[in-house]
């Protein structure tokens, strides 16, 4: 009995992550690839919030943030700016933690943003969060998965992996990129995006010269900047390809293509590629898993 009881002393003791293998949250992803994530703030409050590896920091709502408000410590200010060139000024707060699943980050930074009150999305959830964390997103099963040492030596074994570049800034915020090639000739980086969801694809239009593409008989499409309503022009080009470097499978042909003034990227894509697989990111060893 004392020997049983020693046992279970020993069980509970061990750490909560050296038990779990990986663990899967029930996540929604939907038709358009959107990835919705169940989350607790501060050990008491839940939300759901868009995984947006674009999305830079975290992010809470307005009426998200007004639950919390009492907690928050003011942090400063920072700025950002959309993929179309366009300013994003807000304040910085830390929050007590915010936790998916088993997995709990103490005196998290966020940001507050009104207008996704609008948009009916309660947060982001950003790579910040996972900065030392691997996790996967399995688009073909509808599952979100946050792995571990033992699962990610699995991972490696039956994925392709393609190298990721990391954007840190203020060391509050991080977006990633990955290496594109298009039609078989043209290296560029490309900000992932799971946050647009399947379908964009947006280029710089620098790239409509070595493609060879005659702006002046180009396709154009008007184009308005939601913040500050600023007019710009879309040319949309037709691409034979979009391959990702070290990823055998999810090329894209014959694609039209959005090439955006006042880009700031080289390019920005979503998920669509990827939308018939699992992606694993591992940001501790800047790589991204596919299969």
């Amino acid at each position: 009995m004392i020997r049983k009881i020693s046992l279970l002393f020993l069980f509970l003791c061990l750490p909560f992550k050296s038990l779990v293998y990986s663990q899967s949250i029930p996540a929604k992803i939907n038709e358009y690839g959107f990835v919705f994530i169940p989350i607790t703030i501060n050990d008491s409050i839940t939300a759901n919030f868009l995984m947006d590896t674009g999305g830079g920091m975290n992010i809470l709502s307005s009426g998200v943030f007004n639950k919390v408000k009492s907690s928050a410590k003011f942090r400063g200010f920072e700025t950002g700016f959309r993929h179309d060139g366009e300013r994003l000024d807000g304040k910085v707060y830390e929050i007590p933690s915010i936790q998916i699943g088993g997995y709990k980050v103490n005196d998290v930074i966020v940001g507050e943003y009104p207008p996704l009150d609008e948009y009916g999305i309660e947060g982001i959830i950003s790579l910040k969060f996972f900065e030392n964390k691997p996790f996967t997103i399995d688009f073909k099963n509808k599952k979100f998965v946050i792995e571990n040492k033992k699962s990610m030596s699995k991972i490696r074994k039956r994925s392709e992996a393609t190298p990721i570049l990391l954007d840190v800034f203020s060391d509050w915020a991080i977006d990633m990129y990955i290496n594109l090639i298009v039609n078989d000739s043209i290296s560029l980086k490309a900000e992932f995006d799971t946050g647009s969801g399947f379908d964009h694809i947006i280029m710089n239009p620098q790239y409509l010269q070595s493609m060879g593409v005659d702006t002046s008989t180009a396709k154009k499409n008007p184009y308005t900047t939601p913040i500050s309503k600023t007019h710009l022009t879309d040319y949309l080009v037709k691409v034979n390809s979009i391959k990702c470097e070290g990823i055998s499978s999810g090329e894209i042909k014959n694609r039209q293509v959005t090439f955006r003034q006042n880009m700031i990227h080289q390019a920005l894509i979503g998920s669509g590629m990827f939308k018939d697989k699992a992606i694993t990111i591992d940001i501790p060893n800047r790589k991204m898993y596919v299969r």
